[in-house]
């Protein structure tokens, strides 16, 4: 395509799951020229009611002190994976995530295992940058302890949880990723032929409210695929 002007556009998703209920709750059109992903973020937070207990699971570009301090406003909790150069002071001493866990002998670390996968994990509890308190867990799949580019970090604001239970949680943050994939192979989302952002932004709310119906709209909860694959087979009927 050397020569030619490509069209690209990037999207900010944000879903609401409740049990085996998930539903897209935002998706919108990024723009550099409007507000920041981060900003966004604040916008579907402040938007969503109260509620008590709840976590709010995101990936490493959104977990920051603001978006913490807003969970804090609406009662809630923050679990995000975070950048190996996150700041942390062990014993008052200032060094990145990737450095303290390289400075950690494997006695420091203790196996978990979240949905039949097992990890080495160690689990520091205190300040950051900007933030006051909050664990943070390092972990290596335990099959690649050690190796710095297997290394994750996650962040996690709930004091009270255990290290398993962490993981678990974060693990369905699968769920928004879930969704494009089903947007894409049944809704035709990674094969649209539109350029201009209003026409773009118009597909997204077509994305939404078709993943809304085929969901909870036929009288029924049902994940997005079963029903779309229901429903494709009552249609295809001879």
């Amino acid at each position: 395509m050397e020569g030619k002007v490509v069209y690209g556009y990037q999207v900010h998703a944000a879903i609401v799951s409740a049990g085996q209920t998930a539903l897209c709750y935002s998706l919108r059109r990024y723009s550099k020229e409007g507000k920041t992903k981060v900003e966004m973020t604040l916008d579907v937070l402040k938007s969503l009611p109260d509620q008590a207990g709840a976590y709010v699971l995101m990936d490493s570009w959104y977990t920051n002190p603001a978006i913490l301090e807003e969970c804090e406003k609406k009662d809630c909790h923050l679990i995000g994976a975070t950048k190996t150069n996150r700041t942390l002071y062990p014993n008052g001493q200032r060094t990145s995530a990737m450095d303290y866990a390289c400075s950690l002998s494997p006695s420091h670390f203790h196996l978990v295992t979240v949905k039949g996968r097992t990890y080495w994990v160690h689990r520091y509890e205190g300040p950051l940058n900007k933030i006051h308190n909050a664990v943070v867990l390092l972990s290596y799949p335990k099959e690649a302890f050690g190796n710095p580019k297997a290394l994750r970090i996650f962040l996690c604001s709930d004091l009270s949880l255990d290290d398993r239970t962490i993981l678990e949680y974060y693990s369905h943050r699968w769920k928004i990723e879930m969704m494009f994939r089903s947007q894409k192979r049944y809704m035709g989302f990674k094969s649209f032929m539109v350029r201009a952002a209003k026409a773009f932004d118009r597909l997204l709310t077509i994305l939404c409210l078709a993943q809304f119906f085929f969901t909870c709209g036929l009288d029924s909860y049902l994940p997005f695929e079963a029903s779309i694959r229901s429903c494709r087979a009552s249609l295809c009927t001879f």
